[in-house]
């Protein structure tokens, strides 16, 4: 009989907690510790934000974002957002990533407000349409910088000035004649810049300072850099000619320790068909499998020592030219 009675409180117990969870629910996102963004549900005490584009976050479904008092990383994929202004609300931000969904041509971000009250950020990766760098201008940390808008050109970098902590440094679309705060950022290991060539001095400059640069009139590039759970190509390079990869890691294939790069495994790369430069930028390449069944591939870029012997005459025998930098 009590074994019976036990039972019965068991199951009473059981039906009061199911009746009740569809009630906490309610009162947890009645006070906003339960969060709906877009498609993705979270809670006002998560220090993360990390979505993608089927995620379906825009501007009319962002503002919850607001009770993320913590936030400290920010990172939305394919996004549909237009308006960053909410972004200014994070003090305790550090790390800032948007690649805007060019899918569709009606959406486009056309700037980002400036980050100053996120003073410890240290991390920027964007495909926004910005036409200047003021918006980092006030972010004494910054050690990583990506910036790569689309339908605008980057018409002036004075936003560089006093990064001294600034280590790789990567921009598209880039219009301006005055590249002068190059050669004041004491801690600049590495440098793309695709849009205008760099004038002789400033590379002579750079190149004593042991900076690494590439340099490239035209757009051709498709640049990523960044932490991915897998391979990450925006819309307007789904067929890139020329792919770079540059402080990142993605998934299991390209991970990071002890504060070096390792690409484990390229079975990633082994579908990118139209792609005849590649630029994978890491210490170690312990495989290159992938690359080799890459059909239009004519020229692989790495850092110099980051491949073994035998993988680079694998690559000649392929017809690769493979180049260390």
């Amino acid at each position: 009989m009590e074994n019976k009675k036990s039972k019965n409180k068991v199951i009473i117990t059981l039906l009061v907690i199911i009746v009740m969870l569809p009630v906490l629910f309610v009162i947890l996102r009645k006070t906003h510790v339960i969060l709906k963004i877009g498609d993705v549900y979270t809670w006002c005490f998560s220090t993360e934000f990390i979505v993608d584009e089927e995620d379906n976050i825009n501007d009319d479904n962002i503002s919850e974002i607001a009770y993320m008092h913590r936030l400290k990383h920010f990172t939305a994929m394919g996004t549909q957002i237009t308006d960053f202004g909410f972004i200014t609300d994070f003090p305790q931000l550090d790390s800032f990533s948007a690649v805007c969904n060019s899918k569709y041509p009606e959406i486009r971000a056309a700037n980002i407000p400036s980050l100053k009250n996120s003073p410890a950020i240290d991390y920027v990766y964007v495909y926004v349409d910005v036409e200047d760098l003021d918006f980092i201008a006030d972010l004494p940390e910054l050690k990583d910088l990506t910036v790569v808008p689309r339908n605008t050109d980057i018409n002036d970098i004075s936003g560089l000035k006093n990064k001294t902590a600034l280590k790789s440094l990567i921009l598209g679309n880039v219009n301006c004649s005055d590249f002068s705060v190059l050669l004041d950022l004491p801690s600049l290991q590495c440098v793309v810049i695709e849009g205008t060539l760099l004038p002789d001095d400033i590379k002579n400059g750079l190149a004593e300072n042991g900076v690494s640069i590439k340099n490239y009139a035209e757009d051709h590039v498709c640049m990523l850099q960044g932490s991915f759970t897998e391979l990450f190509l925006p819309y307007d390079y789904q067929s890139p000619k020329s792919l770079s990869l540059t402080n990142t890691t993605i998934g299991y294939d390209i991970t990071k320790s002890d504060e070096k790069y390792i690409m484990k495994d390229s079975g990633f790369l082994s579908d990118l068909d139209t792609v005849a430069e590649l630029c994978i930028y890491v210490d170690s390449i312990e495989d290159v499998s992938g690359v080799c069944e890459m059909d239009s591939l004519q020229t692989f870029r790495v850092n110099k020592g980051s491949l073994l012997d035998e993988d680079k005459d694998m690559l000649n025998d392929k017809g690769v030219e493979v180049i260390e930098e």
